[in-house]
Formats: C-alpha cells, structure tokens, sequence
C-alpha cells in the first residue's frame, strides 16, 4: 500500500510536463486548435 502510493504521485507529474513538451514543440498547432475550442465554446454560449 505504502509503495503504490510513492509510486502514484511520481506518475502524476509526468503526464502534464509531457504535455508542456509537446505544445512546446506543436505551439502554432495547438494554439490554433485550442483557439477554435474557444471560439466554438464562446459561440455554443
């Protein structure tokens, strides 16, 4: 029990910082798609 939960927040970290890695390297192409879900939610409103 004590090693699952050291191991659980470990992995949490990871997912997000690859995400920082990759909309680093995808910036223009996530922006623009992020851009279109915000145009899209602020138009469904």
């Amino acid at each position: 029990m004590t090693e699952e939960s050291g191991v659980n927040p470990p992995l949490a970290p990871p997912p997000p910082r690859r995400g920082t890695q990759e909309s680093g390297g995808k910036k223009e192409g996530r922006s623009k798609k992020k851009e279109k879900i915000f145009l899209s939610l602020i138009i469904r409103k």
